[in-house]
């Protein structure tokens, strides 16, 4: 949970009322005092810890990765890397098969983050193979950060940045490419799918999240009742983008698999070997109450996570 404390899940599904917390290390810990300290995202252990400025513009302070086990701490460099702007090097890219440029800069001079989402290509026990990507937002502009063990500053992109962008009766899904030059990691391409998924619309009340399952790309697209106040269906896609439109197939079991679905991250477990799970399990953590929910997709029964979890722990 956002304030590093964490429960264990039940057989059906439900957590468990006894937390505990996971201890930071002594820097991060003296960080912290006075101030909070918040985990946005984990991943495969590791967690993402970020201490924000007061301030609705300053931007987060710093930025860490931890090992909920091991302890172990990467510290993630601020965005700015360059006393000079003769240091920046920028990219500019059109969006193929649809509309707006992205633009890519290294080492600018100045530049504010507040890290809304974070996303890890692999766990950073991998060393430099792992890549970071971070969508930041200050005064309604989107940016995407990359940053990989050695990089000194963040590879920072600007533009109207959407990886679902959704329209009247389709929507576009966002594909973007990363290479490494010398300047450090950089967007190479930039294109544009169309997803056409029937009985969809992309309305106010559906939500749509992207999950990666087993090597391939699901849309999770929830229904919500009048005025959105309950889940009434779920429905998930595998999506093939090697074809524009990009084609799809409604999927009806995970394979005893488990997903766990929120705006902010959304992770697949291979669960099939152990005998703890056995069912489809999917777990909605969007933030509001009623969306607490774990949905078992070979019944299609859904069933409340906890009545007690307080909204600014998730």
């Amino acid at each position: 949970m956002a304030d590093f404390s964490f429960s264990s899940f039940c057989a059906g599904g439900t957590i468990m009322g006894v937390r505990g917390r996971v201890p930071l290390p002594e820097r991060e810990r003296e960080m912290a005092a006075g101030d909070s300290v918040c985990c946005v995202v984990s991943f495969e252990g590791w967690l993402v810890g970020v201490k924000a400025n007061k301030g609705r513009y300053f931007g987060d302070r710093r930025r860490f990765l931890m090992n909920s086990f091991s302890r172990d701490v990467i510290r993630l460099p601020l965005p700015s890397g360059a006393s000079r702007s003769a240091d920046a090097y920028t990219r500019s890219l059109p969006i193929i098969n649809g509309s707006g440029v992205l633009h890519c800069t290294i080492n600018a001079a100045k530049c504010v983050m507040l890290f809304w989402k974070v996303v890890l290509s692999s766990s950073p026990d991998s060393g430099s193979k792992c890549v970071v990507a971070a969508t930041s937002m200050i005064k309604d502009a989107v940016k995407l950060a990359l940053w990989r063990p050695g990089m000194k500053s963040w590879s920072v992109c600007y533009g109207n940045l959407h990886m679902l962008s959704f329209g009247k009766f389709t929507t576009n899904l966002l594909v973007f490419e990363i290479c490494e030059d010398d300047n450090g990691l950089m967007v190479s391409r930039v294109e544009s799918c169309v997803i056409k998924l029937p009985g969809v619309m992309g309305t106010a009340n559906e939500t749509w999240s992207i999950v990666e399952w087993r090597g391939k790309l699901l849309i999770v697209v929830t229904y919500f009742g009048e005025f959105g106040h309950n889940i009434i269906e779920i429905r998930v896609y595998e999506v093939d983008c090697s074809t524009n439109p990009a084609t799809f197939t409604e999927i009806k079991s995970l394979d005893g698999d488990c997903n766990f679905i929120s705006q902010l991250s959304s992770k697949s477990f291979r669960l099939s070997h152990y005998d703890v799970v056995k069912d489809d399990l999917m777990y909605f953590m969007h933030g509001r109450s009623f969306d607490k929910s774990v949905y078992n997709m070979k019944d299609g029964t859904m069933t409340p996570i906890t009545a007690d979890m307080s909204e600014d722990k998730i």
